[in-house]
């Protein structure tokens, strides 16, 4: 009985006072812990928004400024560490950059960056499509043909679960895609299989049908190669002609009313090049009166040579 009424003497055990407080110290430990948890989960979405508002301005910005695109893209680059997606989009943003620069070397290095950065398909796409503008420019066709196939197989990976996609990410695949068939039929077109580059460029409305929504720039530039491309089918060379001018004169004039520069100039050399012809400026004249004479008004007399001298407007690529 000694033994046991000892090991129940309040004496030997520990008081009440002394359970409270260390109860109590264990929950401003977990507290701290949580707090600080909180708040490093705070600093971070607060980063990532940053990263994703820049990489966001350096893809609007890169048919309008070029310099302004790369600044945007290299400070994305430093804010996002340990955030791998942002990481890798501002890479991809980098590499357009160098591209347009003809710096091929360079963009080439940035996207075997991404390929080591993340696994996010939609970035992994955009590296392939990138590589596959850079051999189209340097003549690569084996290498081409094996970041195309790669670049089919994300697509379709990618389509499975586009349901998913939040709106950023549905953005960036409507240009994914939409560059992938430009591209392509760039590549086919050069190889004088012209079919094949119509049946690129041609899915680019059936892939993306909100395209003229989502991605003003990637629109810009599909109308502007269906218009300068020869890619325009009709039943005569005339409505050939006429649709090729449609098209460059709805790149120019919406170009130069959303201030993309770099297709106001690449339209209007379109332009110029289609309306130097005799009887082409004469067809105009006759079936898009209203469109020639307001070229004509902004421009002088088309007659002349007025509209060639396009290099003296104040735009900069």
């Amino acid at each position: 009985m000694a033994y046991i009424c000892t090991a129940v003497n309040p004496k030997n055990t520990p008081s009440s006072r002394f359970i409270h407080t260390v109860v109590l110290l264990n929950l401003c430990v977990h507290l701290v812990t949580l707090t600080s948890s909180c708040v490093s989960d705070v600093v971070n979405d607060v980063r990532h928004f940053r990263v994703d508002s820049l990489n966001s301005l350096s893809y609007q910005q890169r048919y309008r400024n070029i310099e302004q695109s790369l600044s945007y893209a290299r400070e994305a680059k430093l804010l996002a560490t340990n955030y791998a997606d942002g990481m890798a989009e501002a890479m991809n943003n980098e590499a357009y950059v160098r591209y347009q620069q003809m710096d091929f070397d360079g963009a080439i290095g940035l996207c075997q960056k991404v390929y080591q950065t993340t696994n996010n398909q939609l970035e992994l796409l955009v590296a392939d499509v990138m590589m596959m503008k850079v051999c189209q420019r340097t003549s690569d066709d084996i290498h081409f043909f094996l970041y195309r196939n790669q670049a089919e197989k994300r697509l379709k990976r990618i389509g499975e679960a586009e349901h998913l996609l939040s709106v950023h990410n549905h953005e960036r695949l409507v240009y994914a895609r939409s560059e992938f068939r430009i591209v392509s039929s760039t590549y086919f077109y050069y190889l004088q299989q012209y079919n094949r580059a119509l049946n690129e460029i041609n899915l680019v409305r059936s892939e993306c049908p909100d395209i003229t929504s989502r991605d003003t720039a990637q629109w810009l530039y599909y109308t502007y190669m269906k218009g300068s491309g020869g890619l325009c089918e009709g039943a005569t060379s005339q409505e050939i002609r006429l649709r090729e001018f449609d098209f460059l004169f709805r790149c120019y004039t919406q170009s130069r009313s959303s201030a993309f520069l770099y297709f106001e100039a690449n339209s209007l050399q379109a332009l110029a090049s289609l309306l130097k012809d005799d009887l082409i400026r004469d067809l105009m004249k006759k079936e898009r009166r209203g469109a020639y004479e307001y070229l004509s008004g902004l421009y002088g007399n088309v007659e002349s040579d007025s509209l060639l001298q396009a290099e003296e407007l104040p735009f900069a690529l």
